[in-house]
């Protein structure tokens, strides 16, 4: 399946890959993967982390 933005061409939304392209026997995907560094906690507060759970 892939999916399809808003355009005159092809339905918007999952579409079969061969309405989209046409036959397909083979969809290849891939990633650029890179290492990073971690990142650092930073310490909060209940009282300011509650509003992001629905609390007041």
């Amino acid at each position: 399946m892939a999916k399809i933005p808003p355009g005159p061409e092809w339905p918007e939304g999952w579409q079969n890959v061969d309405q989209v392209y046409g036959p397909t026997h083979v969809l290849g995907t891939g990633a650029v993967v890179q290492e990073c560094a971690p990142t650092p906690i930073e310490s909060r507060s209940w009282g300011r982390m509650k509003p992001l759970y629905g609390g007041r």
